[in-house]
């Protein structure tokens, strides 16, 4: 797809309006229950996109093998954005600094190149950025709403986390043959 086009500028602005809007919500109804009943519906909107992308994916591959190297929600964009659903649902600390870190580094970059090939308006190319905007949402919702930080412990624990899942997810590209790249390790 063409990068800085029409739709994919409107994906770019909503990764921060989305948030905006909920939070400016959140501040205008002043209820104790609001901040957590919409993290939980924001959380639940992220987990049916991302099993409704993945059963997408499925489908456009020309076999399992394909969507076993290609597509499983093992990428660290994915990772970030259960993450993201874990620190909406459960507040977890853990679930937000590695969201924060991973997911806002990882994902700002996928989201200004975007690496699809479905272009607007297909659910392929909707799913990507609802997504990829979604980590984005996940963690500007629960820092300014849900009033969630990260200290400085927390980046030595996304580093040990992070180097922990890069071991075992080497460990999947090589028990699928060296094909798949999962975290853009191999390539």
């Amino acid at each position: 797809i063409p990068y800085f086009d029409a739709p994919h500028l409107v994906a770019l602005g909503l990764s921060v309006l989305v948030p905006a809007a909920l939070v400016q919500l959140v501040k205008s109804r002043k209820s104790k229950n609001l901040p957590r009943q919409l993290g939980l519906a924001l959380a639940g909107l992220l987990l049916v996109n991302e099993i409704g992308y993945r059963f997408f994916y499925f489908t456009e591959t020309e076999n399992t093998r394909e969507f076993l190297e290609l597509a499983l929600p093992i990428h660290l964009c994915p990772l970030a954005l259960f993450a993201g659903m874990f620190a909406l649902w459960r507040r977890s600390q853990i679930g937000y600094e590695f969201a924060y870190f991973v997911g806002l580094t990882g994902t700002l970059n996928a989201l200004l190149t975007p690496d699809i090939i479905w272009p607007f308006p297909s659910f392929g190319f909707i799913g990507y950025f609802i997504a990829h905007c979604g980590v984005i949402w996940a963690v500007f919702y629960a820092t300014w709403a849900l009033k969630m930080r990260p200290t400085w412990r927390s980046m030595w624990r996304v580093f040990l986390l992070l180097n922990a899942i890069a071991v075992v997810l080497a460990l999947v590209n090589l028990a699928l043959g060296g094909q798949a790249n999962y975290a853009f390790l191999c390539q």
